[in-house]
């Protein structure tokens, strides 16, 4: 198999991945807004901008949106979009800092700074849907600006974390496959 299409291969594996995830690793965080689920969904994607670059990384997270927009949610395009916007803004954050210098050092900066890009992102278009697309009032959702930020926080840098984690031996496999 060519390295092209065993990228491919290795891309669709890891969004595949993501959507298991998104299944079975979910658990809310504030009991204030249980709707804001945590999922690990994220990890196979930013482990897949690492490897591959931010293009492709953007390139998982729109077929893991949309799958997940298709079978899983309740929020449909508008769930699709601001998927897309969270773990895009981390994605091509961290991975256009990692393309430029490949070292852990970079690779946990980008990450650092995509989880907050993703936190500060999140914030106004949360605010956004609430008021235009579902109707709410400002004045009920202004008060939830701060959990929403901190909810996106805890998944960004939970999800950044646990990558860092398993980055580098999850990579050298994968990418010694390639080399075969």
């Amino acid at each position: 198999m060519n390295k092209k299409t065993y990228k491919l291969v290795v891309m669709a594996m890891l969004t595949a991945l993501g959507y298991v995830f998104i299944l079975f690793i979910r658990t809310p965080i504030f009991p204030s807004a249980p709707y804001l689920v945590y999922d690990a969904g994220d990890v196979p994607i930013i482990l897949g901008t690492l490897m591959f670059g931010p293009l492709e990384g953007l390139a998982m997270t729109a077929v893991l949106s949309f799958l997940q927009m298709i079978f899983l949610s309740t929020d449909g395009f508008i769930g699709f979009i601001m998927h897309v916007a969270a773990t895009g803004m981390l994605v091509m954050v961290s991975g256009l800092l990692y393309k430029k210098h490949k070292t852990k050092k970079h690779a946990i900066i980008g990450l650092i700074l995509g989880s907050i890009g993703m936190m500060l992102i999140m914030v106004p278009i949360n605010y956004l849907v609430q008021v235009f697309y579902y109707g709410q009032p400002s004045s009920f959702i202004i008060p939830l600006l701060p959990t929403i930020a901190a909810f996106n926080a805890i998944k960004a840098f939970g999800n950044s974390l646990i990558v860092i984690l398993i980055y580098k031996p999850l990579s050298r496999f994968i990418k010694g496959k390639m080399a075969k």
